[in-house]
């Protein structure tokens, strides 16, 4: 049966990735908020306005937010998976001692 061997800081690396994305995510929703909010207060009237403005509110903003929350989401399970592992390991390795 073949070893299983884990990159404890590749782990830690993908986690921070994850947590760097949603970072970014939330500055891009933040900078929505603000398009939007110009749009709705008039920088750009009319039919068009309204539906770039509706657009960005309903559509593009929630989901942002729904990436943003996966990308928490993957943070945690990556971070919960090297916990345990380590937390295996260092179990196993008790025994040997």
């Amino acid at each position: 049966m073949a070893d299983v061997i884990m990159e404890y800081e590749l782990m830690e690396e993908m986690r921070q990735a994850f947590d760097a994305a949603s970072q970014q995510l939330g500055d891009n929703m933040s900078g929505l908020n603000l398009i939007g909010g110009l749009v709705d207060g008039g920088a750009l009237v009319g039919k068009g306005g309204q539906k770039l403005a509706d657009l960005i509110t309903n559509g593009i903003i929630p989901f942002t937010k729904q990436l943003q929350d996966k990308m928490d989401e993957l943070a945690q399970d990556v971070d919960g998976a090297r916990a345990f592992l380590q937390e295996g390991d260092s179990t196993a390795a008790s025994r040997f001692k």
